[in-house]
């Protein structure tokens, strides 16, 4: 059984991180249903995803993957990608965390403690 990632499904419906975003609104809304699908089910990443990390400057646009990957591959990539810049990098870990707690809940408390700040800080 696949878990559910709140973070794509967040991007997906314009929520929650992604909230007020209008490059994440954009793409997700480019996205075909099929993609959207694989993603909020199945958890297959599109390449419209990397596409938006592209513009966010948290990957180089020369990093992103010509296809999908699972999530497994999605985790890697985050987890052995040189960022660009520290705030790509910081980015990138975030966004590693919340996808591992959404696997396994028990891991919700391993991490710092100051991510409800920045996360407070997205929502303002």
């Amino acid at each position: 059984m696949i878990t559910r990632i709140q973070l794509f499904v967040d991007f997906l419906r314009g929520g929650g991180f992604f909230k007020g975003d209008p490059d994440a609104w954009r793409i997700a809304r480019q996205m075909s249903v099929h993609k959207r699908r694989n993603l909020a089910r199945c958890g297959i990443v599109p390449r419209d995803f990397f596409l938006y990390l592209a513009i966010k400057d948290i990957i180089q646009h020369a990093d992103v993957p010509e296809k999908a990957m699972t999530i497994r591959e999605f985790l890697d990539f985050l987890w052995g990608h040189r960022y660009q810049n520290e705030q790509g990098r910081s980015m990138g870990w975030f966004l590693y965390r919340e996808i591992l707690k959404s696997y396994l809940p028990s891991l919700a408390g391993s991490f710092g403690q100051g991510d409800y700040v920045w996360r407070e800080l997205q929502e303002s």
